[in-house]
């Protein structure tokens, strides 16, 4: 199927600096900032790792600002002082005069193996590493904070945001409770915290509108790769996730409201790691086949999904009953570890329902930030919604004129591993989330 794109999308996409200015937002609507793996790494200047360890976490600012000056880092690295400041000053102007109605953080805010550089810094003490843990995580979320003033910040937790190793979270942690100490959202809701505090899972009500909640999922504990390393109460924290998740789902029904889900991993195939013998899952299968009964089940109440994790720009379309499906959106990292450029997004969604209407991607390329592109402009559909990602995931399966900007948006401008060979299989895995259905997908194309 080929997309068949009006002649103004077709000029965006020949021409992508006509495309500078984003379309204004119209008074039924709002906007939020989407930002994704951010992986900040305190270790960059190791000359001043040894007062950051000693300083408090509102401290920070001022050790940074008085460190060597560096550039933002590049492909290969996480993010230094350098990118994280740059990164937030765009997305403050990206907001433009309308601002943000709140900042969504899908996961991973601490660097890749910050267990293992910690300890070439402050020893093997699980208390030390704790304590540098969460005064990190201090530190990002109040940089977020003071850059958008009355925005509240919604934030999930990634593979990396513990402080035992990758996948490898502690139900009931104590750094989980030092976490819910630097999120305002969970200070002024005593049971959001308390979940928290026992499994990173809380629930919020979205600050502009009515009867709608975020539903913040840990969903690391659903990972194929997920490790009780540390530890202590045993048990399956995958499941007791699940019963949780199913409760909050009933009474949502139950209370008449809707929700939209937060997590880090999504369900479905890694398609970089997956043929069609062999599909790579983000999930073991027990939670993935629980977790889209439930989605099945209360759809109704269910608007849209946002996750993170393959640091790349994509989507999934969760079945949802009766030829339905959410959509979840999988925001692009900040951080440009594995060879894509640094990236966020800017959502703009219903205040009505809060269902997402478009947006706006945002990229550092070659040392300066632009924007990317807008959803509706470069695929040249009225809206992001279920039924138009459904259609773009059937146009990248079948070679249509959407294949080659979307190749070219997934790693944000840089080096894509979306090919003509490989294409389908990114394509299935946006739509298939059973290995027979992704296998059938193949076949098919």
């Amino acid at each position: 199927m080929n997309i068949r794109r009006p002649w103004r999308a077709a000029v965006l996409a020949a021409f992508p600096l006509l495309a500078a200015a984003a379309p204004p937002s119209p008074p039924s609507s709002g906007q939020f900032l989407a930002l994704s793996d951010v992986h900040f790494d305190p270790f960059a200047d190791a000359a001043i790792v040894p007062r950051l360890i000693a300083a408090e976490a509102d401290q920070w600012p001022a050790i940074f600002a008085a460190s060597k000056p560096a550039p933002p880092v590049g492909a290969g690295s996480d993010t230094n002082y350098a990118l994280l400041e740059s990164t937030l000053r765009q997305a403050v102007s990206a907001g433009g005069r309308d601002g943000y109605d709140f900042v969504l953080v899908t996961g991973d805010l601490l660097r890749h193996d910050f267990e293992t550089t910690f300890a070439k810094f402050g020893g093997g003490d699980p208390r030390k590493l704790r304590a540098f843990a969460a005064k990190t995580v201090a530190y990002v979320n109040r940089a977020i904070e003071r850059r958008f003033r009355g925005a509240p910040l919604i934030e999930a937790l990634g593979n990396n945001d513990n402080d035992c190793g990758d996948y490898q979270p502690r139900p009931g942690s104590p750094l989980l409770a030092a976490i819910a100490r630097s999120l305002p959202a969970l200070a002024a809701d005593p049971q959001a915290a308390r979940d928290f505090a026992a499994g990173g899972n809380y629930f919020v009500r979205h600050p502009k509108v009515a009867n709608h909640r975020f539903l913040v999922l840990d969903s690391v504990y659903w990972s194929t790769r997920y490790k009780d390393a540390c530890g202590t109460a045993g048990g399956d924290p995958g499941s007791a996730q699940l019963a949780w998740l199913e409760w909050q789902l009933f009474r949502a029904r139950l209370a008449g409201e809707t929700l939209s889900l937060v997590m880090h991993i999504p369900p479905g195939f890694n398609p970089y790691e997956s043929t069609a013998a062999k599909p790579a899952p983000f999930w073991v299968d027990s939670y993935r086949d629980r977790f889209l009964a439930l989605v099945a089940e209360h759809a109704p109440v269910l608007v849209a999904g946002y996750a993170g994790h393959t640091h790349m720009d994509d989507f999934r379309l969760v079945p949802a009953g009766s030829g339905a499906s959410l959509p979840i959106r999988i925001t692009p990292s900040v951080t440009p570890l594995f060879g894509n450029n640094p990236s966020f997004a800017v959502m703009r969604y219903a205040r009505a329902d809060a269902r997402p209407l478009d947006y706006t991607a945002y990229a550092l390329q070659g040392g300066a930030w632009r924007r990317e592109y807008v959803f509706s402009q470069a695929y040249g559909y009225p809206a992001y919604s279920a039924a138009n990602l459904a259609a773009l995931s059937g146009a990248l399966r079948t070679g249509g004129a959407a294949r080659a900007p979307y190749a070219r948006f997934y790693a944000s401008g840089a080096r894509s591993p979306v090919t003509d060979a490989s294409a389908a299989v990114y394509a299935c895995a946006q739509t298939e989330m059973l290995p027979a259905g992704f296998a059938a997908c193949l076949e098919r194309d």
